[in-house]
């Protein structure tokens, strides 16, 4: 030891591969006060699991009563609740910790956070389009790939959360703390949070710094707190605690050898012990790791008994489901190419808990039935309300409302009265300019006088086409002929206007559609101001053959894939539901009641439709 101080420039002799090989094969024993415990982990851990074994943790398991993934998750939440603050949730997949988590943040009745991540770009000015998308993809789940930063928290005060990084160990600060956000600083970004420690210190915690490489030569400096929520986390994040306390799933969806043993040595006791689901087949150790294992043992401690490598097969227990699958089809193309992943999307109800909220839910139902908007939405590089909720929906996330969004676009939708679902949708579009970018249209009206030639052309740019259907001449027509009769290159003659040159009302008007986006939003006018109110306007109109018309809009070709209907006299009294199509079928959705029915014959009740263009067959 002193020479190897007094000569520090020196490096120690190389050993041979084997040499004290010996001192690496530890084991870190945290179950100290119960022996039986320690002895069924340690065979756990080599892949043996014993009939007593099996019959110790299914009596560890917790009993359901509910027969749905919603009342179960309930149960779950409630469970928690009822043990100490300082349990945790181990699961096997990020997912299921996002459901969770989910869950129990909002049992909170505080207002949502958003912590979004700051990112600099370190790279070559031309690729940094190409490094702005490339970060957009990483999955949110996966923060491996971004120094265990990830780039959007959620919480709320009261809300549990696990510090992520080594601060202070003298004051309890380092990674895998559990404790309980206070409140917060803010300026015009969340600068500060303050969080209570098991120890009962207070404690600001601040924004770190990394840099990590997301390709070669190029690197990104992410600015972000070092938290997550604690309420589930995955298995693998969980190496290096100590648990009193620990609920965890080890049934269907484990899926690496080892995994089940690192959950269940977190826990000091059996005690602590809680099993949502536990799958014996789920119980098995790497064989390569354990031939290694003896192999150091023949070497080094001869005398001592080999590992039993086991061959027992434990039949699959099926797991009792509390959460929704995540379901992900990969399509993988030969050759260099990257790997495509796309989402399955799954319509999801939202909740009408206040019963004015249906007017939003109809809206966002059809804007996230558009593969377009969906995925401008998913992927917007400034997460918001609307980019929140998009993802929690693409989670299949439980008790989906529409509240915070309403809340983002001002007092007149936040309070508890019936909305026009227009107005909604046009405060959309003039708050987020992204959404106002998929929809606006050009519309072209030229105007001229019969009498003196006098000629006025003038452009407007809209969000959505607006027809009335109080005054149109026949009482059905499909949607290709209602276009045509309000935007066409044939002149109409029109005796309400006056020539601004002679003054007379010989006026001859078109107006045409001269540029149109991906999507195109069509409001059929059904309502009128009557003392203050919104009433619809009594009609025998009705719109056929909707799902099958072949519509061509501006040398476009546009196909219905979500329609907006409301029921009743008048917006405070009426009701809104929503039409979306998937694939051949139709689903209705009125607010969280789903479910699959025909387009209904003449569309009585139609007041918004959603079109959006069919690139295959553009002309």
């Amino acid at each position: 030891m002193g020479l190897r101080c007094r000569r520090r420039h020196r490096r120690p002799p190389r050993r041979g591969p084997t040499q004290n090989a010996s001192r690496y094969y530890l084991i870190n024993i945290r179950q100290q006060g119960d022996g039986s415990y320690r002895e069924l982990l340690s065979r756990i851990r080599v892949g043996l699991l014993t009939p007593s074994d099996c019959d110790t943790l299914e009596k560890r398991k917790i009993s359901f009563k509910g027969e749905s993934f919603q009342t179960r998750l309930s149960e779950l939440c409630d469970f928690i609740n009822n043990l100490p603050s300082d349990t945790v949730c181990l699961l096997p997949t990020c997912h299921m910790c996002n459901e969770l988590n989910a869950a129990m943040l909002s049992r909170i009745t505080s207002k949502e956070i958003l912590l979004i991540a700051e990112d600099t770009i370190d790279c070559i000015s031309y690729m940094k389009k190409k490094v702005t998308k490339a970060l957009s993809n990483i999955d949110n789940d996966d923060d491996t790939r971004t120094a265990g930063l990830s780039k959007r928290i959620t919480i709320k005060i009261g809300a549990k959360v696990m510090i992520r990084r080594n601060i202070d160990a003298s004051l309890g600060l380092v990674n895998g703390t559990i404790a309980t956000v206070i409140s917060v600083m803010q300026d015009k970004t969340i600068e500060k949070i303050k969080i209570l420690l098991p120890s009962g210190l207070d404690y600001f915690i601040e924004r770190v710094s990394v840099k990590f490489p997301l390709m070669d030569r190029v690197y990104v400096i992410r600015k972000q707190f070092p938290l997550c929520l604690s309420y589930g986390i995955t298995i693998h994040k969980s190496q290096g605690l100590s648990l009193q306390n620990a609920v965890m799933d080890l049934g269907n969806n484990v899926f690496n050898c080892g995994q089940a043993y690192v959950a269940l040595s977190r826990v000091t006791s059996l005690d602590g012990l809680h099993l949502i689901n536990f799958d014996p087949s789920s119980v098995f150790a790497n064989e390569k790791a354990i031939i290694e294992y003896n192999r150091l043992k023949r070497i080094h401690k001869s005398e001592s008994e080999m590992i039993t490598i086991s061959k027992q097969c434990y039949r699959r227990v099926k797991d009792v489901s509390w959460t929704l699958p995540k379901i992900i089809t990969s399509v993988q193309e030969s050759g260099q190419k990257a790997p495509l992943k796309s989402t399955a999307w799954i319509i999801r109800g939202f909740q009408n808990t206040d019963k004015v909220s249906c007017y939003a839910n109809a809206v966002l139902q059809c804007l996230l039935n558009l593969d377009v908007s969906r995925k401008l939405l998913l992927n917007y590089d400034k997460p918001d309300v609307l980019n929140l909720f998009a993802h929690r929906c693409e989670h299949g996330m439980n008790n989906l409302n529409t509240y915070e969004i309403r809340q983002s676009l001002g007092d007149y939708f936040s309070v508890t009265n019936k909305r026009d679902a227009l107005e909604f949708l046009t405060a959309l579009c003039t708050k987020y300019d992204y959404v106002k970018s998929m929809v606006e249209h050009q519309v072209t009206s030229t105007c001229r006088c019969n009498s003196c030639g006098y000629t006025k052309v003038i452009t407007n740019t809209n969000i959505f086409l607006s027809i009335s259907i109080n005054n149109l001449k026949n009482k059905s027509y499909n949607l290709d002929e209602l276009l045509k009769t309000t935007f066409s290159s044939h002149w109409c003659q029109t005796f309400d206007k006056l020539c601004e040159c002679c003054g007379r009302n010989d006026i001859l008007i078109k107006s045409e559609l001269v540029s149109t986006k991906e999507i195109l939003i069509i409001n059929l006018i059904s309502f009128s101001s009557e003392d203050g109110k919104l009433v619809k306007i009594p009609h025998k109109f009705s719109l056929r053959a909707v799902p099958t018309t072949k519509i061509i809009i501006a040398g476009q070709t546009y196909k219905v894939m979500s329609a907006i209907f409301h029921y009743g006299l008048c917006i405070e009294e009426g009701h809104y539901t929503s039409m979306c199509r998937e694939g051949t079928f139709w689903i209705e959705i009125d607010d969280a009641q789903i479910m699959k029915r025909q387009w209904p014959r003449g569309a009585k009740d139609i007041s918004i439709l959603f079109l959006q263009k069919n690139i295959t067959k553009n002309i």
